[in-house]
Protein backbone atom coordinates (compact mmCIF):
# COMPACT_ATOMS: atom_id res chain seq x y z
CA UNK A 1 0.00 0.00 0.00
CA UNK A 2 1.44 3.25 -1.15
CA UNK A 3 -0.07 6.20 0.96
CA UNK A 4 -0.18 9.73 -0.50
CA UNK A 5 1.99 12.71 1.44
CA UNK A 6 -0.40 15.99 1.23
CA UNK A 7 0.71 18.32 3.58
CA UNK A 8 4.18 19.84 4.74
CA UNK A 9 3.21 18.44 8.22
CA UNK A 10 2.17 15.23 6.99
CA UNK A 11 5.92 14.52 5.76
CA UNK A 12 7.85 15.86 8.98
CA UNK A 13 5.46 13.41 10.40
CA UNK A 14 6.76 10.28 8.56
CA UNK A 15 9.98 11.39 8.43
CA UNK A 16 10.53 11.42 12.28
CA UNK A 17 8.88 8.05 12.95
CA UNK A 18 10.83 5.67 14.31
CA UNK A 19 9.71 2.88 12.44
CA UNK A 20 11.33 2.75 8.21
CA UNK A 21 9.51 4.26 5.68
CA UNK A 22 10.37 5.75 1.97
CA UNK A 23 9.18 8.57 0.20
CA UNK A 24 8.90 8.62 -3.34
CA UNK A 25 9.11 12.27 -4.73
CA UNK A 26 6.99 12.59 -8.36
CA UNK A 27 5.35 14.86 -10.69
CA UNK A 28 2.41 14.23 -13.54
CA UNK A 29 4.81 15.40 -16.37
CA UNK A 30 7.74 13.28 -15.40
CA UNK A 31 7.38 10.16 -17.96
CA UNK A 32 9.79 8.02 -15.86
CA UNK A 33 7.90 8.86 -12.52
CA UNK A 34 4.96 7.28 -14.16
CA UNK A 35 6.75 4.12 -15.47
CA UNK A 36 7.69 3.60 -11.88
CA UNK A 37 5.17 4.31 -9.94
CA UNK A 38 3.16 0.71 -10.50
CA UNK A 39 6.85 -0.80 -9.81
CA UNK A 40 7.06 1.47 -6.36
CA UNK A 41 3.58 -0.13 -5.69
CA UNK A 42 4.69 -4.13 -6.38
CA UNK A 43 7.69 -3.40 -3.75
CA UNK A 44 5.26 -1.68 -1.15
CA UNK A 45 3.87 -5.61 -1.11
CA UNK A 46 7.16 -6.67 -1.05
CA UNK A 47 8.60 -5.16 1.37
CA UNK A 48 5.62 -5.34 4.26
CA UNK A 49 8.32 -3.68 7.11
CA UNK A 50 8.79 -0.34 5.42
CA UNK A 51 5.63 2.45 5.02
CA UNK A 52 5.36 3.65 1.31
CA UNK A 53 5.15 6.94 0.38
CA UNK A 54 4.45 9.22 -2.32
CA UNK A 55 4.62 12.90 -2.76
CA UNK A 56 3.50 15.32 -6.02
CA UNK A 57 6.54 18.05 -5.70
CA UNK A 58 4.42 20.28 -7.57
CA UNK A 59 1.52 20.35 -5.28
CA UNK A 60 4.11 20.24 -1.95
CA UNK A 61 6.66 22.58 -3.11
CA UNK A 62 7.83 23.28 0.39
CA UNK A 63 8.19 19.50 0.61
CA UNK A 64 10.58 19.35 -2.10
CA UNK A 65 12.26 22.17 -0.60
CA UNK A 66 12.82 20.87 2.31
CA UNK A 67 13.89 17.17 0.99
CA UNK A 68 16.42 18.93 -1.53
CA UNK A 69 14.90 17.40 -4.80
CA UNK A 70 16.74 18.00 -7.61
CA UNK A 71 15.60 15.34 -9.97
CA UNK A 72 12.23 13.10 -10.45
CA UNK A 73 11.79 10.29 -9.10
CA UNK A 74 13.56 11.02 -5.77
CA UNK A 75 13.00 8.48 -3.24
CA UNK A 76 14.08 8.83 0.26
CA UNK A 77 14.37 6.40 3.30
CA UNK A 78 13.95 7.64 6.87
CA UNK A 79 14.76 5.21 9.61
CA UNK A 80 14.46 5.95 13.60
CA UNK A 81 13.62 9.37 12.41
CA UNK A 82 16.53 10.06 10.35
CA UNK A 83 17.43 9.52 6.60
CA UNK A 84 19.14 6.74 6.46
CA UNK A 85 19.32 6.34 2.66
CA UNK A 86 18.55 8.19 -1.04
CA UNK A 87 17.69 6.57 -4.35
CA UNK A 88 17.55 9.01 -7.51
CA UNK A 89 15.79 8.14 -10.88
CA UNK A 90 14.17 4.99 -11.83
CA UNK A 91 16.73 2.52 -11.19
CA UNK A 92 14.72 -0.32 -9.83
CA UNK A 93 17.33 -2.59 -8.82
CA UNK A 94 19.33 -0.31 -6.99
CA UNK A 95 16.00 0.97 -5.18
CA UNK A 96 15.30 -2.81 -4.52
CA UNK A 97 18.61 -3.04 -3.16
CA UNK A 98 18.64 -0.21 -0.92
CA UNK A 99 15.21 -1.69 0.20
CA UNK A 100 16.36 -5.15 1.28
CA UNK A 101 19.26 -3.04 3.37
CA UNK A 102 16.91 -1.44 4.80
CA UNK A 103 14.31 -3.57 6.20
CA UNK A 104 17.39 -6.06 7.20
CA UNK A 105 18.78 -3.08 8.82
CA UNK A 106 15.40 -2.77 10.57
CA UNK A 107 15.00 -6.11 11.81
CA UNK A 108 18.66 -6.01 13.27
CA UNK A 109 17.61 -3.10 15.66
CA UNK A 110 14.60 -4.47 16.45
CA UNK A 111 16.10 -7.92 17.74
CA UNK A 112 18.52 -6.10 19.20
CA UNK A 113 15.72 -3.99 21.53
CA UNK A 114 14.21 -7.77 22.02
CA UNK A 115 17.67 -9.04 23.45
CA UNK A 116 18.08 -5.61 25.44
CA UNK A 117 14.45 -5.94 26.92
CA UNK A 118 15.34 -9.47 28.01
CA UNK A 119 18.39 -9.06 29.93
CA UNK A 120 18.32 -9.54 33.76
CA UNK A 121 17.15 -7.06 35.47
CA UNK A 122 19.58 -4.93 38.08
CA UNK A 123 18.95 -3.84 41.52
CA UNK A 124 21.14 -2.59 44.27
CA UNK A 125 24.82 -0.98 43.86
CA UNK A 126 27.44 -2.70 43.29
CA UNK A 127 30.91 -1.56 44.58
CA UNK A 128 33.89 -1.49 42.26
CA UNK A 129 36.94 -2.36 43.69
CA UNK A 130 39.75 -2.50 41.01
CA UNK A 131 40.27 -0.97 38.00
CA UNK A 132 40.16 -3.41 35.87
CA UNK A 133 36.41 -4.06 36.80
CA UNK A 134 36.16 -0.36 36.07
CA UNK A 135 37.30 -1.16 32.78
CA UNK A 136 35.27 -3.79 32.21
CA UNK A 137 31.84 -1.82 33.13
CA UNK A 138 32.71 1.01 31.13
CA UNK A 139 33.81 -1.26 28.21
CA UNK A 140 30.65 -3.45 27.59
CA UNK A 141 29.00 -3.35 24.40
CA UNK A 142 26.06 -5.48 24.84
CA UNK A 143 23.76 -2.83 25.15
CA UNK A 144 23.67 -1.71 29.19
CA UNK A 145 23.19 0.91 30.36
CA UNK A 146 25.80 1.83 33.64
CA UNK A 147 25.98 4.52 35.93
CA UNK A 148 29.08 4.51 38.74
CA UNK A 149 28.98 7.44 40.93
CA UNK A 150 32.38 8.29 41.72
CA UNK A 151 32.59 9.37 45.71
CA UNK A 152 34.51 8.75 49.32
CA UNK A 153 33.98 8.35 52.41
CA UNK A 154 35.29 11.98 53.68
CA UNK A 155 33.08 13.49 51.08
CA UNK A 156 29.98 14.74 52.82
CA UNK A 157 27.65 15.29 49.25
CA UNK A 158 28.68 11.88 48.20
CA UNK A 159 27.46 10.54 52.06
CA UNK A 160 24.35 12.69 51.34
CA UNK A 161 23.05 11.93 48.19
CA UNK A 162 23.65 7.85 48.62
CA UNK A 163 20.21 6.88 49.67
CA UNK A 164 18.50 8.79 47.10
CA UNK A 165 20.99 6.76 44.63
CA UNK A 166 20.55 3.34 46.38
CA UNK A 167 16.72 3.95 45.78
CA UNK A 168 17.21 4.94 42.02
CA UNK A 169 18.80 2.00 41.77
CA UNK A 170 15.69 -0.12 42.93
CA UNK A 171 13.35 2.09 40.70
CA UNK A 172 15.38 1.84 37.51
CA UNK A 173 16.41 -2.21 37.57
CA UNK A 174 16.81 -2.14 33.88
CA UNK A 175 20.56 -0.32 34.90
CA UNK A 176 23.08 -1.28 36.48
CA UNK A 177 24.36 0.69 39.39
CA UNK A 178 28.05 1.26 40.72
CA UNK A 179 30.34 3.02 42.73
CA UNK A 180 33.92 4.05 42.72
CA UNK A 181 35.76 5.10 46.06
CA UNK A 182 37.88 7.30 44.33
CA UNK A 183 40.70 7.01 47.15
CA UNK A 184 40.59 3.47 46.30
CA UNK A 185 40.55 3.36 43.23
CA UNK A 186 42.57 6.47 41.66
CA UNK A 187 43.33 4.85 38.02
CA UNK A 188 39.42 5.15 37.47
CA UNK A 189 39.22 8.41 38.44
CA UNK A 190 41.77 9.52 36.05
CA UNK A 191 40.26 7.25 33.23
CA UNK A 192 37.04 9.41 33.56
CA UNK A 193 38.28 12.66 34.46
CA UNK A 194 36.93 13.22 37.39
CA UNK A 195 37.44 16.67 39.09
CA UNK A 196 34.67 16.75 42.07
CA UNK A 197 32.94 14.39 43.63
CA UNK A 198 30.37 13.34 44.00
CA UNK A 199 30.10 12.87 39.89
CA UNK A 200 27.88 10.50 38.18
CA UNK A 201 29.34 8.63 34.30
CA UNK A 202 26.64 7.11 32.42
CA UNK A 203 28.07 4.70 30.03
CA UNK A 204 26.12 2.46 27.21
CA UNK A 205 27.72 0.10 24.73
CA UNK A 206 31.29 1.50 25.42
CA UNK A 207 30.56 5.25 25.07
CA UNK A 208 30.05 7.51 27.44
CA UNK A 209 26.78 9.15 27.40
CA UNK A 210 26.62 11.62 30.26
CA UNK A 211 28.29 12.91 33.17
CA UNK A 212 26.82 14.77 36.05
CA UNK A 213 28.67 16.68 38.57
CA UNK A 214 27.25 17.20 42.59
CA UNK A 215 24.67 16.10 44.65
CA UNK A 216 21.56 17.17 43.06
CA UNK A 217 19.52 14.19 42.97
CA UNK A 218 16.75 15.92 40.67
CA UNK A 219 20.00 16.07 38.05
CA UNK A 220 20.86 12.73 38.75
CA UNK A 221 17.68 10.91 37.69
CA UNK A 222 17.48 12.98 34.59
CA UNK A 223 20.62 11.83 33.55
CA UNK A 224 19.24 8.41 34.30
CA UNK A 225 16.05 9.04 32.44
CA UNK A 226 17.89 10.56 29.47
CA UNK A 227 20.02 7.64 28.91
CA UNK A 228 16.98 4.73 29.27
CA UNK A 229 14.74 6.97 26.30
CA UNK A 230 17.79 7.84 24.36
CA UNK A 231 20.79 4.95 25.03
CA UNK A 232 22.62 6.18 21.84
CA UNK A 233 23.12 10.27 22.90
CA UNK A 234 26.04 11.31 24.05
CA UNK A 235 24.99 14.62 26.57
CA UNK A 236 27.50 15.46 29.12
CA UNK A 237 25.84 18.17 32.39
Amino acid sequence: MVATIDSYSQYQDVASRATPSIVMFKAPWCSACKAMAPKYAQLSQQFTDIQFHVVDGDEQPEVAMDAEIQSLPSFLIFVDGARHDTVVGANLKQLEKVLQETQAHWTRLVQEEAARRSRPRHTGVHQIGSHEEYLAVVSDQSGLISIIDFQTPWCEPSQAISPDYQAFSQQYPQVAFYCVDGDEVPEAAIHASIEALPTFVVFSNGKLVSQTVGALASNIEGAIAQAITVPSSRVVV
